[in-house]
């Protein structure tokens, strides 16, 4: 038998579409893989939109429901260790074969979307990518997830000097108007932390003019923080801090700002317009003590009552080891007093009088305070008016307790009677009842009696 051989250059050719056949094969397999994890993302990502509107969780967006969906399918997929045969054995599921093709079509967009911004994170061109994500449709990428990639990239600086973290944030800042929500009071705490970091006091300035922050007041500290190793700051982050603090009903810190800025006035006004507790002025008072203050508080009224009465504020200064300020306080007042001939030298002891919150004790403590800082006029008129106050509230408690003693007395009283009443109709019950008895008793002989009679008369 003959053999058969093929010549040279025809085998070489057949190597060579072989050879190309191979590779086609190799593209087309990994082309079908590629296809194959696409559309399992857009199943993914189609069943977390349609959750999401069947549930609609609070304080989450569609957007981060698809993203933390595809995130947690990546994960699984990495942790079973399959890689790509995840999601070659995954079949699409009945409700996603069954999906409305427009529904289809947005969610691949979004898919799109970010794949979009991935690329642009790969290829390093930041600015673009904070651009794309704060654009992003339904706000899919306006999520903590995405702050925290710009996060990692803090220590890089694009061309300006500003780090991508900053630009996501200002982006994300700028684009407010064009979504429903403001970002989270969390998100709004690290934009506010990234721009003090990069000393872009003008762009935090800039959103909080234009209401772009949830704010709290975790961020009018984190502001107040910033300017304490940084003087020159001091007054531009203390107005900051205010509006913040204004903002969120934290009075006591904003009363603080206030008084450190010298706006004495401004901050009467505003514990007299928001009527600020007793124990929230003395919070403030303790943090800022001032003559100034002290007199402020005692001469701002909210209705008939001082925002603080004296006692109050005399025995806060000298707790906080300001006992010459406290006795210069009332010292100040007593001299005013003086000096106003239409109240004869008695306005001291009337601010004792009106002072329903100090007690004996505490009036005893700042005589004393007075005593020893050379002040015996103001320790004597404060002495008498705290005797005054003693003996009213003695003679009081004594009225009180003969009052007490005379309303148990006409209780006690009452009872008795009462119970004399209940005894008097037991004992005529029990009359009429032994009466009705003994009718009952005489009846039946009479009866017994006529019947005795008839037996003994007999038949005639």
């Amino acid at each position: 038998m003959l053999a058969i051989y093929t010549p040279v250059d025809i085998r070489d050719t057949l190597k060579e579409q072989l050879s190309k056949k191979v590779v086609l094969r190799d593209q087309l397999q990994e082309q079908t893989a590629i296809l194959k994890q696409k559309r399992h993302k857009l199943k993914v990502a189609v069943e977390a939109a349609h959750a999401y509107i069947k549930i609609q969780p609070p304080h989450q967006t569609i957007g981060e429901a698809v993203v933390n969906a595809l995130t947690r399918s990546g994960s699984m997929a990495l942790d079973k260790g399959m890689g790509d045969e995840f999601v070659q054995r995954t079949s699409p599921s009945k409700s996603f074969e069954d999906d409305d093709p427009a529904k289809e079509k947005e969610a691949e967009q979004m898919l799109e979307y970010i794949e979009k911004f991935n690329e642009l994170l790969e290829d390093k061109r930041y600015e673009e990518a904070a651009t794309h994500a704060a654009n992003s449709p339904k706000g899919i990428l306006r999520t903590p997830e995405t702050l925290h990639r710009f996060m990692e990239l803090r220590d890089q600086l694009m061309p300006g000097g500003r780090s991508p973290y900053l630009a996501f944030c200002d982006w994300l800042m700028a684009t407010v108007p064009a979504y429903p929500n403001k970002p989270s009071d969390k998100m709004s705490l690290e934009c506010v932390k990234c721009a003090l970091e990069e000393n872009r006091l003008d762009l935090l300035t800039h959103w909080l003019s234009q209401d772009r922050l949830t704010l709290s007041k975790l961020m009018g500290d984190m502001i107040l923080d910033f300017c304490r190793i940084r003087p020159h700051l001091l007054n531009q982050c203390m107005a900051l801090s205010q509006k913040v603090y204004t903002s969120v009903q934290a009075h006591t810190p904003a009363m603080v700002c206030m008084v450190k800025q010298r706006r004495l006035n401004q901050a009467l006004e505003y514990a007299q317009k928001m009527h600020l507790s007793c124990a929230e002025c003395v919070a403030v008072l303790k943090a800022q003590p001032s003559a100034e203050l002290a007199l402020g508080f005692h001469e701002t009224k909210v209705g008939p009552t001082h925002l603080l009465p004296m006692g109050q504020i005399a025995i806060t200064l000298i707790g906080i080891k300001q006992e010459k300020l406290a006795v210069d306080f009332i010292a100040t007042l007593y001299e005013q007093g003086t000096q106003d001939p239409s109240n004869n030298g008695t306005a001291l002891r009337s601010y004792v009088f009106d002072d329903e919150l100090t007690n004996i004790d505490e009036w005893y403590d700042i005589v004393e305070a007075c005593q020893r800082q050379d002040e015996p006029h103001v320790s004597l008129d404060i002495l008498a008016a705290a005797t005054v106050i003693m003996s009213i509230r003695g003679a009081t408690h004594y009225m009180e307790q003969m009052e007490r003693q005379r309303a148990e007395e006409e209780k006690r009283r009452q009872q008795e009677e009462l119970e004399q009443k209940e005894a008097k109709g037991k004992k005529k019950k029990r009359r009429r009842n032994l009466h009705r008895e003994e009718n009952e008793y005489q009846n039946q002989n009479k009866h017994r009696d006529a019947w005795d009679v008839e037996e003994t008369k007999g038949p005639m």
